[in-house]
């Protein structure tokens, strides 16, 4: 089964690639068939576009030239600028009167710089620049009775002029809200401020209402606390996942032991010791083998355990139960049973059974490696694809190149 899925998952991983190439192939073909190099033309930039450089390789009998071709945006005709300008007129009649009463003027007027995408510009000029500013903000010695202002546009796109005049009447503008809050306060401070003190006093009242001032929460504590907060969060899942991985390792080292624990231990109740002795011999050889090669190998180390916990005065029995407690393999759940089964109710074909076990983990261990083997094989094919992009593009640009 798991061999059928990674041929399924190298197939599909083919298909993809496949499909890769495919669309490589179309989108080059594409690109050849829209090129108008090819017909002698280079298409501008439409009318308020960027310039740019165009690539071109020019071919001869005998020779090969690559040029950069500067092309600049296409110009307005004479006809275009003139209606785009008085498009551009009516856009801005409309913007700026559609809410406004021109007779009456309170409030900041929103003067734009730019109309038609950026193509018309507009140059603001006021003949009252102290009631009006060009930026279209209100002067602050406006009469309470309003005063006449007249607000020139001058727009202009290649050259060409259009003027546009405007007669206002502007009042004083009008603050509401927090805005008259806004202004309370400044004013406050203008008239309070001295450039020569070393603060500035802000105002007791506002409005007639007392104030108390601090320095807005800047959010930098609950900031700091959520950022501890998720360090220590993610600190538990790293170690619950490197406990996680730690104990997935182990439990694949003990599966590699198996075999070799469970032929040993056959081998020498074959030859007559009981199973406590047996567990004890190789208990004790893998202890001389550990001073020697210092690997660590956690199948002998259960067996090293249960030696201990009987030297320790923990019965046989317990010490066989306790191997099934530590670990959640069924090998070695079936080991620990058959140990116990045999000195609890005696077993005249405990050595037969033990050799079809241990038989058996030979046979999955031959399996395993097969498995570990056309994972690595699968892991390769990502490079391998890799490679052979490589290789197609080298043979594929050549011949792409010819076309041009």
């Amino acid at each position: 089964m798991k061999k059928y899925l990674m041929n399924r998952s190298v197939r599909k991983a083919l298909l993809l690639f496949a499909a890769g190439v495919l669309l490589t192939f179309l989108t080059a073909f594409r690109e050849y068939r829209s090129d108008t190099l090819r017909e002698g033309y280079i298409l501008r930039e439409e009318a308020g576009g960027e310039p740019f450089e165009a690539e071109a390789r020019a071919k001869t009998d005998s020779s090969s030239h690559t040029l950069l071709i500067p092309v600049a945006p296409r110009l307005l005709s004479e006809e275009e600028a003139d209606a785009l300008l008085a498009a551009a007129e009516e856009d801005l009649n409309s913007f700026l009167f559609s809410e406004r009463d021109p007779d009456r003027i309170t409030a900041p007027l929103p003067l734009p710089e730019t109309l038609e995408n950026g193509l018309v510009g507009i140059v603001w000029t006021s003949d009252r620049p102290d009631l009006l500013r060009w930026d279209g903000s209100l002067g602050e010695q406006i009469p309470e009775t309003g005063a006449p202002v007249t607000l020139t546009a001058e727009l202009s796109v290649q050259g060409r002029i259009r003027t546009a005049v405007y007669s206002l009447s502007v009042y004083p503008e009008q603050f509401t809200g927090e805005k008259r809050f806004e202004k309370e306060v400044l004013d406050a401070v203008r008239r309070s401020e001295d450039r020569t003190e070393d603060r500035v006093f802000l105002p007791d009242t506002v409005e007639g209402k007392a104030v108390r001032w601090s320095r807005p929460f800047s959010g930098t504590p609950v900031l700091i606390l959520l950022l501890c907060t998720a360090c220590a969060v993610l600190s538990v899942f790293a170690a619950k996942s490197r406990e996680t991985e730690a104990q997935k390792k182990k439990e694949e080292a003990m599966m590699l032991d198996y075999p070799s624990v469970t032929g040993k231990l056959v081998l020498l109740l074959h030859a007559g010791l009981s199973a406590r002795s047996a567990i004890g011999k190789i208990a004790l050889d893998y202890g001389k083998t550990l001073e020697s090669s210092a690997k660590i190998r956690p199948g002998y180390e259960e067996f090293v355990t249960m030696y201990r916990d009987m030297n320790r005065g923990v019965t046989e029995i317990e010490a066989y139960r306790g191997l099934a407690r530590r670990t959640a393999l069924p090998s070695y759940r079936t080991l620990s049973a058959l140990l116990a089964q045999n000195l609890t109710k005696g077993s005249r074909t405990l050595l037969e059974v033990l050799d079809k076990e241990a038989g058996n983990a030979w046979e999955e261990r031959r399996k395993r490696a097969r498995i570990n083997g056309e994972q690595a094989s699968l892991k390769l094919l990502f490079p391998m694809m890799i490679m052979l992009g490589i290789v197609l593009v080298i043979m594929i640009v050549p011949a792409f190149m010819t076309l041009y």
